[in-house]
């Protein structure tokens, strides 16, 4: 059992670590005014799948993390 979610931590850090690269990066504008970001696009509207399966990952990876201190404990 604790080789399994030895493995499947690790596939799902490297399948979290690839979508992350894969992202593309979004630009911050602190000294923007909040009236010049209207009408653009918001962060989840572009790439919206990739987004999604990212936070899908990280949280299963969160998880098994969680349950993996929870066996070996």
């Amino acid at each position: 059992m604790q080789k399994l979610l030895l493995i499947l931590t690790i596939l799902l850090a490297l399948i979290l670590i690839t979508l992350v690269i894969s992202l593309p990066r979004e630009n911050q504008q602190f000294f923007s005014e909040t009236r010049s970001t209207i009408g653009k696009s918001g962060y989840w509207e572009t790439n919206f799948f990739k987004k999604i399966i990212l936070l899908i990952v990280s949280i299963l990876l969160f998880l098994i993390l969680i349950f993996y201190m929870i066996q070996t404990a």
